[in-house]
């Protein structure tokens, strides 16, 4: 397996002319986990080394631009969610970062089709589940952290007690690349799933647990401070009712979308 290979990098950002199927090959995804993983000779090594620099929440180009995470304060309008808008804006939602990890993974030749499955680089989506609450109506994922002040007596959905914005408050976020303080209210959310492990690149954040359950519940309740239910009132496109998370019970369902 191909490890920490002296790969040609690709001038000005541009895509190699015949890249390998797995990944994009921009100079900046090479240089990440080249440079960074410099020394390793496994995948044991290597990927520590690449993953810290990730931990550091302060990822740049290869020129030494700094990328963030919801960098734009137009948070419902960060349409940015490859790793190419990534790289070219400096600026994404978490699909492009977790593209991005996943990508510079698959350049120092991890995840190769035939490896076994925990070695797999995959990429994850997850989303809160069941999907509908109440009324048929939207359930979404509040991202810490939050303040729940005393509930309120009007809502109409039993459960739903904290009124967005009113009951419980966005304080500030857990910190993300380059942004310490990133949007927090969310459909879905990507991450990487490799060797059994969840790592979440948008916030440098990697969780583990003794089987996939516990792994799942350990990234849920260090990520998700509470689930929404979106509401149709003149509150705005987000208002809606809040409950907090349930620490003692898996609340989102992983689905893969690719190695």
């Amino acid at each position: 397996m191909p490890i920490n290979q002296n790969v040609p990098l690709v001038p000005s950002e541009t895509l190699a002319v015949q890249p390998t199927v797995y990944y994009n090959l921009f100079e900046t995804v090479v240089w990440l986990g080249s440079h960074f993983g410099t020394g390793a000779t496994t995948e044991d090594a290597l990927v520590p080394l690449i993953w810290a620099n990730f931990h550091s929440r302060a990822v740049t180009t290869v020129d030494g631009a700094p990328m963030h995470y919801y960098g734009t304060q137009n948070y419902e309008h960060t349409w940015q969610r490859s790793v190419s808008d990534l790289i070219a804006h400096k600026n994404s939602e978490c699909g492009g970062w977790a593209e991005l990890f996943h990508f510079v993974l698959k350049a120092q030749g991890l995840g190769v089709p035939d490896a076994p499955v925990d070695r797999r680089v995959n990429m994850v989506e997850i989303v809160v589940q069941p999907a509908a609450g109440p009324a048929g109506l939207p359930l979404r994922m509040a991202i810490k952290n939050w303040t729940f002040n005393a509930a309120g007596t009007d809502s109409p959905y039993a459960g739903f007690d904290y009124k967005l914005d009113r009951d419980a408050t966005d304080d500030n976020g857990l910190p993300g690349q380059n942004n310490l303080n990133p949007y927090s209210r969310f459909k879905n959310h990507q991450v990487v799933v490799y060797n059994n492990q969840i790592y979440d690149p948008s916030y440098g954040e990697k969780f583990s647990g003794a089987d996939w359950n516990a792994t799942q519940l350990a990234w849920e309740n260090a990520s998700i401070a509470g689930i929404y239910i979106l509401h149709p009132d003149p509150g705005g496109p987000n208002s809606g009712y809040m409950r907090r998370k349930d620490q003692t019970k898996l609340e989102t369902q992983f689905s893969n979308k690719g190695f």
